[in-house]
């Protein structure tokens, strides 16, 4: 959970919710093929943030042995050295430890704020549809 905040049914809870949200954004990921790249390329982000992270929620302590099914922790974080630098009295020693996953969604919603005039609306990804079902039954003879 956020900041290792942890209660009973919240772990089963975010693990869930994760499964449901990769089977969603990977539905609307394949339904925005005609979008322009920019979104996809967010959206793909956001998605592979979000599996990332179900990986590591649902399999690590299977994995690992340490925890049951759903009751994972996630585990894919970096920690980038950097020269010592004092700023006001604050040393800093290296990079903050990020999560790979967690730097993934970051980076596909700035790409989804900053192109979010280019997202398409329900109207276009349902019209797409009935003009693809259309022209198939117009090649079918019907």
């Amino acid at each position: 959970m956020a900041f290792g905040i942890e209660f009973g049914w919240g772990k089963i809870f975010l693990s869930l919710f994760s499964i449901f949200a990769s089977i969603a954004l990977g539905y609307y990921l394949y339904k925005i093929t005609f979008a322009h790249k920019a979104v996809r390329i967010g959206i793909s982000l956001v998605f592979a943030g979000a599996v990332g992270n179900l990986i590591d929620r649902v399999f690590y302590g299977v994995f690992y042995g340490t925890q049951p099914l759903f009751y994972g922790h996630v585990v894919d974080f970096i920690q980038v050295d950097i020269p010592d630098i004092n700023i006001m009295g604050v040393n800093y020693t290296h990079f903050p430890i990020f999560n790979i996953a967690d730097s993934c969604v970051t980076c596909g919603i700035i790409l989804l704020i900053l192109f979010h005039n280019k997202l398409p609306g329900i109207k276009e990804i349902l019209g797409k549809k009935m003009e693809t079902e259309d022209l198939q039954k117009d090649n079918a003879g019907e």
